[in-house]
């Protein structure tokens, strides 16, 4: 999946599908560090939508869950 491809699926259903769940006002969307998450352009349209990202570390050992197994 390309970065544009990304970005597409965020515009045309990430909202919609906030405001069918009574989301729209309050949410925090989730993403890890693949590059496309964090391109500048889905940086940009997420912080234009005004959508708080959950804060996530790098390929952190704690929330790696094999490394349990």
């Amino acid at each position: 999946m390309q970065k544009e491809d990304y970005l597409e699926i965020l515009k045309s259903s990430m909202l919609e599908s906030a405001a069918m769940f009574g989301f729209q006002d309050s949410f925090i969307f989730h993403q890890d560090y693949d590059p496309k998450h964090t391109v500048w352009i889905v940086t940009n349209w997420i912080h234009e939508n005004g959508i708080d990202k959950l804060p996530w570390v790098a390929q952190s050992p704690d929330l790696n869950p094999i490394e349990n197994l």
